[in-house]
């Protein structure tokens, strides 16, 4: 390597301070986090103080960084060092650190770093390892590198064992917990001033309306993040996405941090690496309410009201012949020409003989019959009827906890009986006695158990007002055609297909509601099926 002017203005100095008696230095100094108190610094700065005095440097000035791990060079002390070794106007011959994994934990970065002071005719010194400037210290240096890494990976790996073991068992890992929750004793639970913030933001996107229109609306009403901050659409991306808001225990989910100690949030690891426990923590928005907001959020951001052509019906088709998806298509036709559906595979393989069908006449079909269907009172006591129903199905069949409590009972019940009947016969006996007792305990906390669901069962039930409330939610949104997104997310939410072939079109509306038991969130949904000839339908294309 050729040596530039500054390289030997350094290497002169270094010679001409060795023959005044100093060799000018400066010392880094770093501690890590809380782990260790911010005295350290000042006990590093001891060390390499009374090393520099002991060994003939003198140190002019100090680089320091508090609070900065070192398996990443992005610290702010570190970075001014190189810059400051870089500059023509370096006035040290050497970096004092009292051990090397002060200045890097990264094996890599240690060597690369070392290698650049090098490069520039400075010498890094470690007061604790003393390893010299020969090929032997260079080998030492890089095996010392080598083990400081090991050190900090099985220390992460330790680390790392102890919270999939505190997530398995639904612990809290640490760290602020979303807006909606505090911690209490490792556990997630709700704060309900947060989660009405919470729930707002879910029904307003699903509802269909965009990150603009819910950030105006949460300003308004005085709400702020979790840090005090306004609502910013980084925020209610990672808020929606979330999905401890429907009760799913999530850990391990984000990627690791890259060689400059940064995260990027929104890129996920393997599913195989990820622990998700469903109903592992408390639910602030049902399952149902959950998924609907993102699927609206998706639409929403793919819907434009300026889109050159627009299917209200995209995705929900499906073909009678073939079972192959329908697609929107524009036929030109006069001057604006007209839409229609046409299947994937009679459009891209001509191997289906479904026929193409309008677009409009469709749509206006489905919406038709939609809103002649829901709107119609006597819908509202069939649809509550319906749901409460399968609702009591659900409910009627016992949990795990409770088939084992009642089968449990009957046996216990008859050895109480026997252990009585024993005691009678032979006297007081203190270790029978005491098997009488555990045995009664158990089928005291086994009846309560029984009770206590019997009691939660009898309190589930959809009423009227509620399926009313979803009705009106429809009609909100069908009174107003011109809105295309918020028309097309509903068709999402209350259809749950459309079949076409040749001779019919069959719709299957849907209406999805949630309830809780036992901690569970279970979902419902309330069918009805609408089939017309395709004769009425069809229009000659």
């Amino acid at each position: 390597m050729r040596l530039n002017e500054n390289d030997f203005e350094k290497i002169l100095n270094k010679m001409q301070n060795g023959n005044k008696g100093k060799i000018k230095a400066c010392g880094y100094c770093r501690f890590s986090s809380d782990r260790q108190r911010e005295e350290s610094i000042e006990a590093q700065q001891r060390i390499i103080k009374d090393y520099a005095d002991k060994n003939g440097y003198e140190i002019i000035t100090w680089y320091i960084d508090r609070a900065f791990s070192g398996k990443t060079v992005n610290r702010p002390d570190f970075q001014r060092l190189l810059n400051d070794v870089a500059s023509r106007e370096c006035q040290f011959s050497a970096v004092l650190v009292h051990k090397l994994d002060r200045f890097s934990r990264n094996a890599s970065e240690s060597l690369k770093y070392n290698a650049l002071l090098q490069d520039h005719g400075i010498s890094l010194v470690s007061t604790a390892e003393r390893i010299k400037d020969d090929a032997n210290g260079r080998l030492l240096y890089g095996i010392m590198s080598n083990i400081n890494q090991y050190y900090i990976d099985n220390l992460s790996n330790e680390v790392m064992k102890g919270m999939r073991e505190n997530a398995l068992q639904k612990k809290w890992n640490g760290g602020t917990p979303p807006l909606g929750y505090d911690v209490v004793n490792q556990e997630l639970v709700i704060n309900e001033a947060e989660a009405v913030i919470v729930r707002k933001i879910f029904e307003m996107a699903a509802e269909g309306n965009g990150y603009n229109t819910i950030i105006r609306e949460l300003n308004a009403c005085g709400y702020r993040t979790k840090a005090g901050n306004h609502f910013g659409k980084n925020s209610l991306y990672d808020l929606l996405r979330n999905e401890r808001y429907k009760g799913v225990y999530i850990f391990n989910k984000c990627s690791k941090r890259n060689s400059q100690n940064k995260r990027n949030s929104h890129k996920y690891k393997d599913e195989s690496e990820i622990i998700r426990i469903e109903d592992g923590n408390p639910a602030i928005v049902s399952k149902e309410l959950w998924n609907r907001a993102n699927v609206a959020r998706k639409m929403t951001g793919r819907i434009t009201t300026n889109a050159k052509h627009n299917y209200l019906l995209s995705g929900l088709l499906y073909c009678g012949e073939c079972g192959a998806k329908l697609h929107g298509n524009h036929r030109t036709h006069g001057s604006n020409g007209y839409n229609t559906y046409r299947c994937n595979k009679q459009a891209n393989q001509l191997t289906c003989s479904c026929k193409e069908i309008r677009a409009d006449i469709l749509e206006d079909f489905v919406i038709d019959s939609l809103t002649e269907h829901f709107f119609n009172p006597e819908v509202t006591d069939i649809i509550t009827e319906q749901i409460n129903n399968k609702i009591h199905e659900i409910v009627n069949t016992d949990s795990e906890d409770i088939q084992l409590a009642k089968n449990s009972l009957n046996g216990l019940k008859v050895a109480r009986n026997n252990l009585a009947d024993a005691i009678a016969k032979t006297g007081f006996n203190q270790t029978l006695a005491d098997k009488l007792d555990s045995i009664e305990k158990q089928i005291v906390e086994y009846e309560k158990m029984i009770a206590d669901d019997d009691l939660n069962k009898t309190k589930i039930e959809i009423t009227k007002d509620d399926v009313k409330k979803k009705i009106a939610e429809l009609k909100k949104c069908m009174m107003n055609p011109k809105n295309i997104e918020q028309t097309k997310i509903m068709l999402q939410s209350y259809i749950e297909k459309i079949v076409v072939d040749n001779k019919s079109v069959q719709v299957t509306f849907m209406v999805a509601f949630s309830f809780c038991l036992h901690e569970f969130w279970h979902n419902v949904h309330y069918n009805h099926i609408v089939e017309e000839g395709r004769i009425r339908l069809y229009s000659d294309i």
